[in-house]
């Protein structure tokens, strides 16, 4: 299992809790939005979950109860508000989509052409309900907000198509809070929409952010035998993580406080960015050489334990290839699926 499934993994970290990083977020924890909070506690947030307070928006009334349910039962968080609004650009009501798989529901209707070419049934529309859409900054910097809490430090999006919608009622919040952006990019319209994946790249680039990873989907008509040949496919959409970086050389002028280095770091580390860790802990902790030193420490144990992880699945895999010589193709195409990453190592040589 990946540490990003382990739930507080870092946050009760024994060599974490030694950390002034650890003491700044027990004081204040984290702030998380989580916009279309359908499914289980996300990755993206789980190892750190006890040190955050997470806000999810999520306008599917099924989805919302089921997700309200699973935290009834097995909350990690310091503190969870589940809200039953959408985010968009302006407030107001909004027709909502309800598709026959309960993700892929949207303030757009589904392209009915992808669904006939790629039989992509989970998208078909089963019911049209209307919800109430509210702007982001509304949240964060309206009534709602009562504790005047930091909220948007660190923001995921699964909206379904609504992306740019989104960003557009978000702008003072990704300019003023925000410092780590997780979200969907799509590379053709699934929906009956106009974003495009480069508006939304665009839109963050001008408040200093970059894309620091990409983890593609693809999609075919599936005329191919997988298990006896091989096929490339369309590039459909990407889960894309977008750093404020205080590096960048034309962020140069834009102030960084120190919370926003610190939210930073755990984004990174929660993500698997060690290197990112170790260029922002030499430039902005060089003058505390102890904390470098525990900070580098926790980061190399979880890397070290990634590697592992990843070598002891290496190994299933080829005693299974052994065991089942005609899957063996589709077992080491599992893996590679399972393991993809924003890494290469082609420059070492062995």
């Amino acid at each position: 299992m990946s540490i990003q499934q382990i739930y507080n993994v870092i946050s009760d970290n024994l060599d974490f809790k030694k950390t002034s990083l650890c003491r700044s977020f027990q004081k204040v924890p984290l702030e998380y939005i989580d916009i279309g909070a359908a499914g289980e506690v996300h990755s993206l947030i789980a190892p750190f979950a006890a040190l955050s307070n997470c806000t999810s928006f999520e306008p599917s009334l099924d989805e919302r109860e089921k997700l309200k349910k699973k935290l009834a039962k097995d909350n990690p968080f310091n503190e969870v508000t589940v809200l039953d609004v959408a985010i968009g650009e302006k407030s107001g009501r909004r027709a909502f989509y309800i598709a026959k798989n309960s993700v892929n529901s949207s303030i757009y209707q589904p392209n009915d052409e992808l669904i006939k070419r790629y039989g992509i049934q989970g998208l078909n529309i089963k019911k049209t309900v209307s919800i109430r859409m509210e702007s982001l900054d509304n949240i964060v910097f309206g009534k709602r907000n009562e504790t005047n809490k930091r909220l948007g430090e660190y923001i995921k999006i699964d909206c379904q198509g609504a992306l740019n919608n989104v960003l557009k009622g978000a702008k003072r919040t990704i300019a003023r809070r925000c410092v780590a952006v997780a979200c969907e990019l799509e590379f053709f319209n699934v929906y009956k929409n106009k974003n495009r994946f480069t508006e939304s790249d665009e839109f963050l680039n001008r408040y200093g952010f970059r894309l620091y990873g990409l983890y593609p989907h693809y999609v075919s008509a599936r005329n191919i035998d997988r298990f006896k040949y091989e096929t490339e496919e369309r590039f459909l959409w990407a889960d894309a993580l977008y750093f404020k970086d205080p590096l960048d050389h034309s962020n140069k002028k834009m102030h960084f406080s120190k919370r926003d280095i610190e939210t930073l770091l755990i984004v990174a580390i929660i993500n698997g960015y060690y290197d990112f860790v170790f260029e922002i802990m030499d430039r902005f902790y060089s003058k505390n050489g102890s904390e470098i030193k525990r900070i580098k420490e926790l980061v190399l144990s979880l890397a070290a334990k990634q590697k592992e992880a990843f070598e002891a699945d290496l190994n299933k895999l080829i005693r299974k290839a052994k065991k089942s010589s005609r899957n063996s193709y589709i077992l080491a195409k599992k893996f590679i699926d399972k393991y993809k990453a924003n890494n290469i190592v082609d420059f070492i040589r062995i």
